[in-house]
């Protein structure tokens, strides 16, 4: 039980700092209001619970030794932030592509906070580091210790996550309601995106 808390303590603490993940829903919700940055979360976690799962069949090794598969992995992240931050400044909104200035739909943004945290290998790599630190070998079934662990973390990432959406929704709820304010909501967070975009491409394997 003492280690349990100890590892949910250091969740906590690692997921407040703001990353590329929290960075992004903060910004879908500025950008689009709170539905649809709390999607953005769960989209996040959806993405997080597929690297949980590789680090516990052991498939996240391959981005840890593979110099290839990180590079490949890191640029079709960064490419994926770029063309989303620059439909998002061609279109007004990042998720309605020939549909300028519409809301971004809860299912879109869920999709793309998917595919954002699946493409940052440093998330796998993240989830590969921290997780066997607080396995303990001696009582079996690693794999599902591995599970647990990683679920803990997601929803504790999760609950930070939907917080910050409501947070930043609740700042511009008024502002969204004036088009020339909503227009540079948008701008914003495709600006975000493409700078999210670069700091990934330049990310180096370990």
């Amino acid at each position: 039980m003492g280690s349990w808390i100890m590892f949910a303590s250091a969740a906590v603490l690692l997921n407040i700092p703001p990353g590329p993940d929290l960075l992004y829903v903060t910004s879908t919700a500025i950008a689009n209001g709170r539905r649809v940055g709390v999607a953005a979360a769960g989209g996040i976690a959806a993405g997080a619970m597929v690297h949980v799962i590789a680090v516990s069949l052991g498939l996240s090794s391959i981005l840890a030794t593979s110099k290839a598969a990180f590079t490949f992995v890191t640029l079709a992240g960064a490419a994926y932030l770029v063309f989303l931050g620059l439909r998002s400044w061609r279109t007004g909104s990042a998720g309605q592509l020939g549909r300028p200035g519409g809301s971004m739909s809860t299912g879109t943004a869920f999709r793309q906070g998917m595919l954002v945290d699946l493409f940052n290998p440093k998330s796998a790599l993240f989830f590969l580091a921290f997780l066997p630190q607080f396995a303990d070998v001696s009582a079996g079934n690693l794999a599902a210790q591995l599970l647990l662990l990683g679920l803990t973390t997601i929803l504790i990432g999760l609950v930070v996550e939907v917080a910050a959406a409501h947070g930043a929704a609740q700042f511009t709820d008024t502002l969204r309601a004036r088009p020339r304010a909503a227009m540079w909501l948008d701008r914003m967070l495709g600006t975000i995106l493409i700078a999210l975009g670069v700091r990934l491409a330049l990310q180096r394997h370990a």
